[in-house]
């Protein structure tokens, strides 16, 4: 009896091929598809902006606009809370070295002995006093306030005379006038005195 060996050797290329395309088809189709998945992107809240350095720098801009008002207003130190002086001093409160309102408290300064120098020469010494005595206030250290007190206390000494024309006559030029100014000139010659004349105009 024949017994039949079957010999086995490399597969054919057609038969080879054909089990290379049959194992890949079966992993393709036992292999799951793959998800990706995006993670959501996580924003920190942002902060709120800081307006208080904003909010600062508009509440002096208003007090020195305030201040600024009062002042050309004359309202110096006067009425309470409302002056010049009170809207400066708020913002040396807020800012000590604010050279604006460091500027204006000189500013206020220089009115008062310009009032007080003023009221001197119109023989209003109580007056100028009482000007000369706010401006210290403010500030007493100035050079030109101990130069307005020293004013003062010097015209204090001297003998003041008002004299007051009529202001019609004076505008005719009648002879009346004419022989009063006339007097009053030869008493200011004879005398050496120093005269001071407040008229409406030049005229």
């Amino acid at each position: 009896m024949k017994r039949k060996v079957l010999k086995c050797g490399a597969p054919r290329g057609g038969l080879w091929l054909s089990l290379l395309a049959a194992l890949l088809l079966a992993s393709c189709q036992q292999s799951k598809p793959v998800r990706y998945t995006a993670r959501p992107i996580t924003v920190a809240p942002q902060p709120a902006p800081d307006t208080s350095y904003i909010d600062r720098q508009r509440m002096l801009a208003d007090l020195l606009y305030a201040a600024k008002v009062a002042y050309n207003d004359n309202r110096l130190m006067t009425p309470a809370g409302n002056n010049a002086y009170d809207r400066y001093r708020e913002v040396l409160a807020m800012e000590p070295n604010n050279q604006v309102a460091l500027q204006g408290l000189n500013e206020i300064v220089a009115r008062y002995v310009l009032l007080a120098d003023e009221a001197r020469n119109k023989g209003q010494y109580d007056q100028a006093q009482t000007l000369l005595d706010r401006a210290a206030l403010v500030d007493g250290r100035t050079g030109e306030l101990n130069a307005a007190y020293e004013r003062l206390a010097q015209s204090r000494t001297n003998r003041v005379d008002l004299l007051v024309l009529d202001p019609e006559q004076l505008s005719l030029q009648s002879p009346q006038v004419t022989q009063q100014l006339g007097a009053i000139a030869q008493d200011i010659l004879r005398r050496d005195l120093t005269f001071l004349i407040n008229a409406r105009n030049d005229e």
